[in-house]
């Protein structure tokens, strides 16, 4: 599994999640991969990006197996789907 965290620098909604993706990192020995929007357009564009924060859940073959969006995102919610 892979799991993507686009957000911004500039996003308050995404600077609160910061800390329960790394509270969730520690806990399951999990990485997330962090990628800026502004610095990162193309990948923001090809994974339909349109609201920040949003954390992917992708398969083994980059799959999107789970999308969560908005700051009400919780440790639980992507932990269902690792």
């Amino acid at each position: 599994m892979k799991i993507l965290k686009f957000g911004a620098d500039w996003c308050t909604s995404c600077k609160t999640l910061n800390a329960v993706m790394e509270t969730w990192e520690d806990a399951t020995r999990s990485k997330v991969e962090y990628v800026d929007v502004d610095k990162n357009r193309q990948s923001a564009k090809d994974h339909r990006i349109m609201t920040m924060p949003t954390v992917l859940v992708l398969d083994e073959t980059g799959n999107e197996v789970a999308r969560y969006t908005g700051g009400k995102i919780t440790e639980s919610a992507i932990a269902a789907h690792i």
